[in-house]
């Protein structure tokens, strides 16, 4: 098993973009694409896993300064998975393709935010 603590996620609409005609990742996509990597590096992640996987996220939104006694807004849980899966091509695994079990969950809040994602082969 794998494990791994990202920074909170850049949402999907800032995730991709039209250039040319073709679909590609922004800057903000690339830099948190490079800040996965890093951080899978750290963690001993050494090559991607071949075959079918299973994934775990848990997603804690960011805490608001101030409290407000309102729900904490946060990113959808999909578009949390999305951006991380994508992410984690080429690093965690070689293609999402392989995943076939996804486990999300929906944490407390902390500072910052964050998300920790957990993965093995099935």
């Amino acid at each position: 098993m794998n494990r791994i603590q990202l920074n909170y996620p850049i949402s999907t609409n800032r995730y991709w973009r039209v250039f040319g005609g073709r679909v590609v990742r922004s800057s903000e996509a690339v830099s948190y694409k490079s800040h996965v990597h890093r951080e899978a590096l750290e963690a001993g992640v050494v090559e991607p896993l071949e075959g079918p996987v299973w994934v775990e996220v848990s997603y804690h939104p960011k805490k608001p300064k101030k409290s407000t006694g309102k729900p904490v807004r946060a990113i959808d849980l999909d578009n949390v998975l999305k951006v991380a899966i994508d992410a984690l091509n080429q690093i965690a695994w070689v293609d999402d393709s392989q995943i076939v079990r996804i486990l999300v969950l929906k944490s407390e809040p902390i500072a910052e935010g964050g998300l920790v994602v957990e993965w093995g082969s099935e």
